[in-house]
């Protein structure tokens, strides 16, 4: 093969293949969605797939990595506000939850495939990354707020992760709402009373 046979390993080539991929597990679902139909609509070298990803599993791990690191970076923005730590901890929830509503069909992709009983590692990954980048926000803040005299902990790692464990509980009862076939006006009010409850849950933690 010369050079001009071989195919262009870029960036751009991960980016293309990432974005084919959310396309089509959003449109197929995940299971039904195979490598050689992402190779086919990225038009790409089977090689070029294996460069970047040893599987489809490794691809939805880069993915839901990747979302974790764009909600982490969008709510950076808050953290560099010099406002104090509950207006802080505050607009970070909401912001995360903004997050979630803009990126609706991104949200129910990944909710399908995690919550497919043959994906529980995958589901595992997602909350380590999860925790990965969002400890360290909660921790700087409780710290701050600490600091101001607002908040009183046993600890603001120790107060951080249980927030972040309450929140995959809570993530869990409402995945099961979102999942359903047909939804009724009370499992939204179901998913209100859930996450004010976690708000309150924080408010005691604090």
């Amino acid at each position: 093969m010369d050079n001009a046979e071989k195919p262009l390993i870029t960036g751009e080539s991960r980016r293309r293949i990432v974005e084919a991929a959310q396309s089509l597990f959003m449109r197929d679902g995940y299971d039904n969605t195979s490598v050689n139909s992402i190779i086919e609509a990225v038009k790409l070298a089977k090689g070029t797939f294996y460069h970047y990803f040893s599987s489809k599993e490794g691809l939805l791990d880069a993915i839901l990595d990747d979302f974790a690191v764009k909600i982490i970076e969008d709510i950076r923005t808050v953290m560099r506000d010099s406002t104090d730590a509950i207006t802080k901890m505050n607009r970070m929830l909401n912001r995360g939850r903004q997050f979630k509503i803009e990126q609706k069909e991104l949200v129910m992709m990944v909710t399908r495939a995690m919550y497919n009983p043959a994906n529980l590692l995958l589901r595992h990954k997602l909350a380590e990354a999860n925790i990965k980048h969002s400890l360290p926000v909660f921790r700087e803040i409780i710290e701050q707020g600490e600091a101001e005299g607002a908040f009183k902990t046993a600890g603001a790692f120790e107060t951080a992760l249980i927030i972040m464990k309450l929140g995959e509980g809570i993530s869990d009862v409402i995945a099961q709402y979102i999942l359903k076939e047909e939804k009724t006006d009370e499992d939204g009010e179901n998913i209100k009373r859930m996450s004010a409850a976690f708000n309150e849950a924080i408010c005691r933690l604090l």
